[in-house]
């Protein structure tokens, strides 16, 4: 996993923000490097796309006034739908370039918050954001006019002449990546759009650049985290579900279990000595319910166990225990589980699995529990795993 510290930064404020800031996130690019059919910012992982990752983070921020997000006609309406309940978020048309958007978001923020102090400009596709870094860099622009976040080089920049033949390298030390999230006074990056030229908005990446060559504004750079790559190609996209995995914290309801203490001692033992939190209280968030059906157990019983969890949207998965007594044939049974996972899954809209344990054999359960929970897997969805002593 990443880490997060805030590496030598000299504007350390955690608490009260006493100015007026709002974010401008462009999110209207087709994402070419990333060559997939869908813009990147609009790729899922683990059922969310990737700006609503980058969007909820601002959300959670409380001094943030305004989240403007400046996208494509095909994702306006898309978001609208999202966060039409959301005061804070404004779902703007995008430009045909990065800088265009931007310029967009800006005079969008002119009828919107025209008292702003601070604007922040940041990536849809940067979803890891820490209020803590947010407010360094708020501060740092306010203080100088502007400021943004940097990173050393990990690989050295060489110019290349028209050829293909090596011009020049450069000197990897004095150079630094320009990273997000950058902030500006209003009134110096409003300055800085209107001055700049027509190849600027059209060529340009770099806010910061234009805030030093038509604001007159110093530009404070401030040393980031290693957690702040922009999700560029595909191998990012894995690298971030694995952030995900590692930093997410996970925790299941027991639902039935407690029918059998054998296993309910088992499961809760387990799985909390991995630091997954068991509790047989449904919450409103909860990563997985395990629900454990018994053989002699009426059809009705199976689906009055079950009807409790079809209206938890913050559930990720369910996994259904089928305990088999020895000696009992469970072809029929199987039969009748497999059905009863598989609409499980239909009615829920979530993954659901279903597990048989013979004779209470509780080998490998930790493991497959552990795997099914933090994995969650949309392929194995519907699958039966079968645990017995042969």
């Amino acid at each position: 996993m990443v880490s997060s510290p805030i590496l030598n930064c000299h504007y350390f404020f955690v608490g009260q923000m006493d100015l007026n800031v709002s974010v401008v996130v462009p999110a209207a690019g087709c994402g070419e490097r990333m060559n997939t059919s869908t813009p990147k910012q609009f790729c899922k992982i683990r059922g969310k796309t990737i700006i609503s990752y980058t969007i909820e983070a601002f959300l959670r921020i409380p001094w943030l006034q305004n989240v403007i997000i400046t996208t494509s006609p095909e994702g306006h309406r898309t978001l609208c739908d999202l966060y039409k309940g959301q005061p804070r978020v404004k779902i703007i048309a995008g430009g045909s370039t990065r800088h265009r958007s931007i310029l967009n978001g800006i005079t969008a923020l002119t009828q919107v918050q025209p008292d702003c102090d601070i604007v922040v400009i940041h990536d849809g596709v940067r979803p890891l954001i820490e209020e803590d870094l947010l407010m360094n860099v708020a501060m740092a622009a306010h203080k100088h006019g502007a400021a943004g976040v940097v990173r050393p080089l990990v690989s050295t920049v060489v110019a290349v002449d028209a050829d293909g033949f090596l011009v020049e390298s450069l000197p990897r030390t004095e150079y630094r990546a320009s990273e997000m999230p950058q902030a500006f006074r209003y009134q110096v990056i409003q300055m800085a759009y209107q001055q700049c030229s027509d190849y600027d908005l059209d060529y340009g990446t770099e806010c910061l650049h234009l805030a030093q060559k038509y604001a007159g504004s110093k530009v404070k750079l401030l040393d980031g985290p290693d957690y702040l790559w922009k999700l560029t190609y595909k191998k990012d996209l894995y690298a971030f579900e694995g952030v995900l995995k590692e930093s997410r914290s996970f925790s299941v309801c027991l639902i039935g279990c407690d029918e059998v203490p054998l296993l309910f001692d088992f499961i809760r033992q387990s799985l909390s000595s991995d630091g997954i939190k068991c509790s047989e209280v449904l919450p409103s968030a909860i990563s997985a319910v395990i629900i454990h059906l018994g053989a002699s157990d009426a059809p009705d019983v199976w689906l009055e166990k079950c009807d409790i969890i079809q209206s938890e949207t913050d559930l990720q998965c369910v996994i259904c225990l089928l305990t088999v007594p020895d000696g009992v044939a469970h072809k029929e049974l199987h039969n009748s589980f497999t059905h009863h996972v598989k609409r499980l899954k239909s009615v829920t809209k979530k993954n659901a699995f279903g597990v048989i344990i013979q004779g209470l054999e509780l080998k490998n359960l930790d493991e497959i529990l552990r795997h099914l929970i933090k994995e969650n897997s949309a392929v194995l969805s519907g699958q039966i795993f079968s645990i017995s002593e042969i």
